[in-house]
């Protein structure tokens, strides 16, 4: 298997080791590890300093991979197969929105360096999250559309139950996506049996097995959720959560001081800043409360203004709200970092415009979307999104009643300002393995 590695690894990325090296000089912490590095006898050795160093570069995207892609190599030729789990997991998540070919290379080099029955949903997860982010990031389906029509071309009985997990969770994903770019957003709930039904599926098999393809299904499901005002959304967002942490507990290999545990919780707890009308108001708090905690730990100043523009706007404190978007537009001045400032401030206007809100607003509109329609959007969009078109009809869909059936009335004009909303943000995948 080594020569497979070894040639995933050559040209430019033994050019960007270097450069890592050099980069992260300044740290004392590197610098020990790169000292230790010269001296390390064993696979399993190299392997812990590779993954310390990446631990330490989680903030610069192409020093992290080159680090992860070294101890993928380590971790092969140790047999650590938790090692081998968590580089190819961190590189498909890091590399499928910007370097989706080089992702893809990883997707398959998983078949060869695990391919044991066990593996088998690990597998189908790094592929399915590939998918799922040239949805996001190229709002392409082509990829998604060719893998379940070769699913459908076997016969059931030739299909394996990894297989059928995988097409039941794509058909979903793919419903509901395309019912975004297609503007049908009263068919998006129809994609919430086929989740529902992979997730069934997955609890016949351990947690270790199942702990990656199981919390992609459990975030799109809090989604979908989300979307049809279920209160079962929170519940899957804490189960997220408790996969995150699980995750975590099974790394019993050596110290991690600098691994990134808080990323991902954060996110979550931001998004759960959206469920206004799904939970009550103190659960809502409580969220935002945690999500700053962390946000301030991480020095994170974009989480911190973002989800408190969300939340103040959320809660009918339109001023403060709008407080928080200067200081989010002066973060973008300060930092360089690309934003639609257009939309930005189209939403602070129609805040300062709105009057004080003292009650819960009204459904659907007074609700955010979901974190993956939100992500969709700010692809397409840039940052600060407009959202989907909301229902200004209570009729249901004939097919199935009870959904409300979405209008064209739209979010971008004065007059629907009420449809407004705040990004979530950065996508919640970002620190999945290791935050």
């Amino acid at each position: 298997m080594r020569p497979i590695i070894s040639k995933a690894l050559s040209g430019a990325v033994f050019l960007t080791i270097c450069a890592a090296l050099t980069a992260h000089s300044a740290s004392p912490a590197t610098d020990s590890l790169q000292t230790a590095l010269s001296g390390a006898r064993t696979a399993d050795e190299r392997e812990q300093i590779y993954v310390q160093l990446a631990d330490l570069s989680a903030d610069s995207f192409e020093t992290a991979v080159s680090f992860w892609e070294k101890a993928l190599a380590e971790a092969r030729e140790a047999g650590d197969d938790y090692g081998c789990r968590e580089a190819l997991d961190r590189l498909v998540q890091n590399l499928a929105s910007r370097e989706p070919e080089r992702a893809l290379e990883y997707v398959r080099l998983a078949d060869s360096l695990l391919p044991e029955p066990r593996h088998a949903l690990l597998r189908a997860s790094l592929n399915t999250c590939w998918l799922w982010k040239q949805m996001i990031a190229a709002n392409s389906f082509e990829a998604t559309d060719h893998t379940l029509a070769k699913l459908r071309e076997k016969k059931p009985g030739d299909l394996t139950p990894e297989e059928l997990i995988e097409m039941e969770f794509l058909t979903g994903l793919s419903i509901d996506y395309q019912s975004i770019a297609a503007e049908a957003y009263g068919n998006i709930p129809y994609a919430i049996p086929y989740v529902e039904q992979a997730l069934e599926k997955l609890e016949k098999y351990p947690l270790d097995e199942r702990v990656h393809f199981e919390k992609l299904c459990r975030e799109e499901l809090s989604n979908l959720y989300s979307y049809a005002e279920d209160r079962r959304a929170a519940r899957e967002l804490e189960k997220c959560l408790a996969l995150h942490r699980a995750w975590l507990a099974m790394d019993t290999r050596f110290d991690r001081p600098h691994r990134d545990t808080t990323e991902y919780p954060m996110r979550i707890y931001g998004k759960m800043v959206f469920l206004l009308d799904l939970i009550p108001r103190e659960q809502l708090s409580e969220y935002y409360d945690k999500c700053m905690r962390l946000a301030r730990e991480r020095n994170d100043r974009e989480e911190i203004y973002r989800t408190s523009a969300r939340y103040y706007q959320c809660t009918g404190d339109n001023e403060r709200a709008a407080a928080y978007v200067d200081s989010v537009l002066t973060y973008y001045a300060q930092t360089g970092k690309k934003a639609d400032l257009g939309s930005i401030y189209m939403a602070q206007s129609h805040m300062l415009k709105r009057p004080a809100i003292t009650k819960r607003r009204s459904k659907p509109c007074g609700r955010a979307t979901n974190t993956a329609i939100t992500t969709a959007w700010t692809k397409r969009s840039g940052t600060w999104p407009r959202c989907r078109p909301c229902s200004t009809s209570t009729a249901s869909s004939s097919k199935r009643p009870g959904w409300r059936c979405a209008t064209n009335a739209t979010c971008s004009s004065p007059a629907a300002s009420s449809c407004c909303f705040w990004p979530v943000g950065a996508s919640i995948w970002a620190s999945w393995s290791g935050g």
